[in-house]
């Protein structure tokens, strides 16, 4: 039975309703009135449901800032970073370690608000999680965080940088709770960006060489990370004018400065060259790395060998791709190396397709200037030949002679060189040290330095890293440093992911999307009729339950959850 109050005017009318099913489906039909609510004897009243009345008196920003806060305490940020800037505090007793863990949580979720970054600290739930006061945050005190880590000492005319040695010891840190499955010590990739600025007055600054082909003022930013789980173990800075090869010596450098056991470093084949890897083998490092075929004893060898199309020498590549791979001991760098000679089909008709309709039409346009002939001037001549030929002068042989009538051109295609290109289409040579590594494991090894590439997307697309707004090098010195310590804390939730329990009840939320999520939970306090609680707005149950498989605890006083 179920009674339907129905208010018409000021009076409640009561009716009584008979629940049945029909064809599966639960309907319910009129029985009978029961009169005004209160006006007949032992009329029934509804019974009223007790529950809590909420009165939610604010809300802040929380599931995602509370998630990124216990991987910084964690990682031991703000400990570490008030530790070696010698414990000093910034007015209002705030620390540094703490205004520069607030602003690298900042870089993850909302980059955008980096010039109002006190007014969205405000909307977070990080003073509290911080045990800070709202007051303590302001533009002011953020740019003197920056100035705790890197300075400008006039009376020593230098500068006072703390970054190395944090980054060393957020490093040490981290591998302490981290261990290496191998034994043989890291693996690091290593690769350098362009990073775009605003103004010249840093010393920094210089115009250089970028992925867009401008000569814009710019800074060259250097990455060192371990393959194994992609943390950085360092990041440097260089004049924006810098070729990655100018970078390399300072490489060791840095590696010396953090006590490293040798291991295996790769980079690309634009940091190669005899020196860079006579170096590396002289500090005992392992190395994996391209060779850059510009040198004619890397063509000589790519010319040799062929690499036959067969299924024995076929490599899965990347995505839906495959190469070809054969390796072999030849003299390289004046000593006899073990080298993978690959071969990528696809490339190799991409350059055979090039090479013949560029050839093609430059056979036309000589035959047109050659049946133009006699002219008054050779020098007419060479400068026409030279833009008709721009980028293939080595395929193509051509002289000027003069007659009694005037000059000719004479011409013709440089078959040798045609034939020596054609046997390198396709091919690059990679190099590895340790000469045990197969074919296979060379190829993915070195591949697996596109890691790298993706952190500088991350910096770049995810971070806004550039233009940098900063114009005194110790500030962006400092600038870089949030950055990096940002990626760090992108790097460790990744690894909390992939090392979660897992089973086939529940869906794995990768970073991007838990963030997403989270980002809608909101920490609110609810004014009870008997207590003050809190709940959290928009939590879903998926959410909480990985949070919970990842080892958090954000929600552990949970008293409301709304899906």
């Amino acid at each position: 039975m179920t009674i339907r109050r129905v208010k018409k005017g000021n009076s409640i009318y009561l009716y009584e309703y008979e629940s049945y099913r029909e064809e599966g489906k639960v309907k319910s039909k009129f029985v009978r009135y029961l009169g005004v609510e209160g006006d007949e004897f032992k009329v029934p009243k509804p019974k009223i449901p007790r529950v809590k009345i909420l009165f939610p008196q604010r809300s802040k920003r929380y599931g995602d800032v509370a998630l990124l806060w216990q991987i910084a305490e964690r990682a031991n940020f703000v400990s570490i970073i008030d530790r070696i800037t010698i414990g000093r505090t910034i007015p209002n007793g705030i620390s540094p370690g703490r205004l520069l863990t607030a602003w690298a949580i900042n870089r993850i979720i909302n980059p955008d608000s980096a010039s109002q970054l006190e007014n969205w600290i405000l909307t977070t739930d990080l003073p509290r999680l911080m045990g800070v006061k709202e007051d303590a945050f302001s533009k002011d005190r953020f740019l003197s965080a920056l100035d705790m880590i890197c300075s400008y000492d006039p009376e020593s005319d230098r500068l006072i940088d703390f970054t190395n040695h944090i980054d060393d010891a957020l490093y040490q840190h981290w591998r302490a709770h981290v261990s290496l499955p191998d034994p043989k010590g890291e693996t690091l990739a290593y690769d350098l960006t362009a990073v775009l600025l605003y103004g010249d007055t840093c010393p920094l600054v210089e115009k250089g060489y970028n992925s867009k082909h401008s000569r814009q003022h710019q800074i060259n930013l250097t990455m060192l990370i371990s393959t194994k789980d992609n943390y950085p173990l360092a990041h440097c800075i260089f004049p924006g004018n810098f070729s990655s090869l100018s970078t390399v010596q300072s490489l060791f450098v840095r590696i010396n400065e953090m006590g490293l056991q040798p291991g295996t470093i790769i980079w690309d084949r634009g940091n190669t060259t005899k020196d860079t890897i006579l170096t590396t083998e002289r500090f005992k490092w392992k190395i994996i790395t391209g060779i850059p075929k510009q040198s004619n004893e890397v063509k000589d060898i790519l010319a040799s060998i062929a690499v036959p199309m067969h299924m024995d020498n076929m490599i899965s590549f990347q995505k839906n791709g495959e190469l070809y791979a054969i390796q072999t001991v030849v003299p390289l760098f004046k000593a006899d190396r073990k080298v993978t000679v690959c071969l990528n089909p696809d490339t190799a008709n991409k350059d055979i397709r090039e090479r013949n309709f560029a050839l093609r039409s430059i056979r036309e346009e000589l035959k047109a200037l050659e049946s133009s002939c006699p002219v008054d001037s050779a020098h007419s001549i060479q400068m026409k030949v030279k833009k008709i030929i721009n980028g293939w002068t080595r395929f193509i042989t051509y002289t000027v002679n003069k007659e009694k009538s005037g000059f000719y051109l004479i011409w013709s295609f440089n078959e040798e060189c045609i034939k020596k290109a054609a046997q390198i289409d396709g091919k690059f040579l990679l190099y590895a040290t340790e000469s045990s590594l197969s074919a296979e494991e060379v190829i993915h090894l070195y591949f697996g330095k596109d890691a790298i590439e993706k952190v500088f997307r991350f910096l770049k697309t995810n971070e806004k890293l550039e233009p940098v707004r900063h114009y005194l090098e110790q500030r962006v010195r400092a600038y870089f440093f949030v950055c990096d310590l940002a990626y760090r804390l992108i790097t460790a939730l990744n690894w909390f992911i992939r090392t979660m329990k897992v089973d086939n009840q529940h869906e794995i939320i990768q970073s991007t999307e838990l963030l997403r999520l989270l980002s809608r939970v909101e920490r609110c306090d609810l004014g009870m009729l008997t207590s003050n609680e809190v709940g959290y707005l928009n939590l879903l149950k998926k959410t909480s339950e990985q949070i919970e498989r990842m080892g958090f605890d954000i929600f552990d006083d949970m008293t409301l959850c709304s899906t």
